[in-house]
């Protein structure tokens, strides 16, 4: 699927990074060392690049994105569709428009909505699709009830708008408004049974009050509707990872993710992790170098890579790996207790310590690393007595 709403644009590594974090989730490091589970999670949406407007609207992506990156609007053709409107655009409000997409482009986002208000005073009927722009321009600035209530005005003048009906279901859905997400989404669905954006919508909602079974269905007639449907595919396999625990079938899906989108790095990553839990190491590493090639500063994935490296007994290889990861973030108490872990297993105690102090001092509590760090002392004590 193309992803080319602005819901789908990463600005940097650092917003793919934050969004692949998991609530309530483990470490990798953690989990490898007890066991590896995660919490099946939403991800934050991140500051977006908007795709360019041509004429009145914003092109629109086909699917929402459900636990990774969540798209709010739901249908384009290609990047380039016109969505047929009773209302009429001046020449001057058409111009004005393009102006206020050029500033949203290059995120001035004050200035874009003042010239969205200038365009909206030159038309009477008030064009729906420009008060959506400027509610998202509202987003983009965290003003979330303004966005919200701007939403509502263009709702006001095309109450069935399915659009406009998804971009307020995806900021519902950040506000964990659930209830209101799946009303939304049952109220697109009698306008369109075929929507695949409001199934996958719906079943994340439904996913996160913990219906799975009933978030599965919508996301299998999501993939009914439209087979090559990346994101139902995708949130499927998360639904099966994460929540049930049924890995051989969430590989499948992966699997078929990956297919459809080579490029998914946050895919590549939740394969890797499945393959751990598979304790299929090998092809473990492989998954988090196929997202590594896509971004190189992916530190999760060089965490990930380093917990595949570790268990095939790989410990040289596995704190390069480590070390890697630490240029990206150096605060990450759990990479060093991996490095700790491995220099523990290479017989160097001192500087499997030094990795174990690092670890305490981010995080003092913690006592994984403080257990690993006593065992240390005591070899290095032995060491050093000759015994």
């Amino acid at each position: 699927m193309v992803r080319s709403h602005y819901t789908d644009r990463y600005h940097d590594v650092n917003e793919v990074l934050k969004d692949l974090g998991n609530v309530n989730s483990q470490s990798p490091w953690e989990s490898q060392f007890s066991s590896f589970t995660s919490t099946f999670a939403a991800r934050k949406l991140p500051k977006l690049k908007l795709s360019k407007i041509k004429y009145l609207l914003i092109p629109l992506a086909v699917l929402g994105t459900v636990f990774a990156v969540p798209k709010i609007l739901a249908s384009i053709h290609q990047n380039q569709l016109s969505v047929q409107t009773s209302f009429t655009i001046t020449n001057n409000q058409d111009e004005i428009f393009k102006k206020a997409e050029e500033l949203f482009q290059a995120e001035k986002y004050e200035e874009a909505i003042n010239l969205y208000d200038q365009a909206l005073k030159n038309n009477p009927n008030n064009v729906p699709e420009i008060i959506r722009s400027k509610a998202i321009a509202l987003y983009r600035l965290e003003k979330i009830p303004e966005s919200l209530s701007t939403l509502d005005k263009a709702l006001a003048v095309k109450p069935n708008d399915v659009q406009i009906l998804n971009d307020k279901a995806y900021i519902l859905r950040e506000q964990e408004k659930f209830d209101e997400v799946i009303a939304i989404a049952n109220q697109v669905l009698a306008i369109d049974a075929k929507s695949t954006y409001a199934l996958n919508n719906r079943g994340f909602a439904l996913s996160k009050q913990n219906k799975n079974e009933e978030a599965l269905k919508d996301f299998d007639k999501s993939i009914e509707i439209a087979p090559d449907n990346y994101d139902a595919w995708h949130y499927k396999a998360n639904i099966l990872h994460y929540n049930l625990q049924k890995y051989p079938e969430a590989l499948e899906a992966y699997d078929k993710a990956t297919t459809i989108q080579p490029q998914a790095i946050i895919t590549w990553y939740e394969k890797g992790q499945v393959f751990l839990n598979l304790q299929r190491y090998q092809e473990a590493l492989y998954s988090f170098d196929e997202a590594i090639k896509i971004q190189p500063k992916y530190s999760s994935a060089l965490v990930g890579k380093s917990i595949a490296l570790f268990k095939l007994k790989r410990y040289e290889d596995t704190i390069q790996a480590i070390e890697e990861s630490l240029k990206h973030q150096p605060d990450n108490a759990l990479a060093w207790l991996g490095k700790g872990r491995a220099l523990f297993e290479l017989k160097k105690y001192q500087e499997a310590i030094i990795a174990y102090d690092r670890a305490i001092q981010l995080k003092p509590d913690y006592k994984d690393a403080i257990d690993a760090r006593k065992e240390a002392t005591e070899k290095l004590n032995v060491v050093s007595q000759g015994i």
